[in-house]
């Protein structure tokens, strides 16, 4: 291949690489591999919070979430056994401690804001309303 043809060829991968840096993402990094997906509406990490995740924060070390979980299970969310225990018509709430590598969920608010409190969660995580 000639120079001249490689060169091309780079100029036109980067190029393309600029053009798509310019559209919008849909994805919000949480830390340690996090990412809230906005057009989904999930969690994907170590461990998934499937859709429908209406709220969520993060911190260094944790995130929150509020889903309403939807009426089936997807095949993508395999990781776990996820266990909707009041039904899915509930809302339900979650906490990822990404420096310990564990997670809590889904759980109702009164275990949400016990687990919040026993591990000296940040006061704005309490945000949630239990029926927001």
């Amino acid at each position: 291949m000639k120079p001249q043809n490689l060169y091309w060829i780079i100029i036109i991968i980067f190029g393309i690489g600029f053009v798509l840096s310019l559209f919008p993402s849909d994805e919000v990094k949480l830390g340690d591999n996090y990412i809230y997906d906005s057009e989904h509406q999930h969690i994907i990490g170590a461990i998934d919070i499937p859709p429908v995740v209406k709220k969520y924060k993060y911190d260094k070390r944790f995130i929150v979430a509020k889903q309403l979980p939807e009426a089936f299970d997807h095949a993508i969310y395999d990781k776990m056994e996820y266990n909707y225990y009041l039904g899915r018509d509930t809302a339900y709430y979650w906490i990822i401690d990404k420096q310990k590598e564990e997670v809590w969920g889904p759980m109702d608010y009164n275990k949400y804001t016990s687990l919040l409190s026993k591990y000296n969660a940040p006061k704005d995580f309490y945000i949630f309303e239990n029926n927001e």
